[in-house]
């Protein structure tokens, strides 16, 4: 993972908070926020990245390590590779 990628859960994190459903928004560590969603009991965990081609080697560490509810990757019309959408497919995240 690369180390231009830190800034991504801040920028998450100000894009997410302005959503009327989201109640709270707080990045946890590098690449990983923490929300919790209006009408929903429990918190969602979002590792966020910011990729143009996107490969299970280059996803954040807290994909593989911990329990993770979504992969956020903010480039439009990135590339996922088969072997990550195959792990993810395995892997309770979406």
């Amino acid at each position: 993972m690369s180390s231009t990628n830190n800034w991504a859960a801040s920028w998450a994190c100000d894009k997410l908070i302005s959503h009327d459903q989201i109640l709270d928004v707080e990045p946890v560590e590098d690449n990983l926020i923490k929300i919790n969603v209006k009408d929903y009991e429990q918190e969602v965990l979002v590792a966020t990245m910011s990729e143009r081609k996107v490969y299970l080697a280059n996803v954040p560490d807290v994909c593989r390590n911990s329990r993770i509810d979504f992969l956020l990757n903010i480039p439009k019309n990135a590339y996922f590779d088969g072997g990550l959408l195959s792990y993810a497919e395995n892997t309770p995240f979406g």
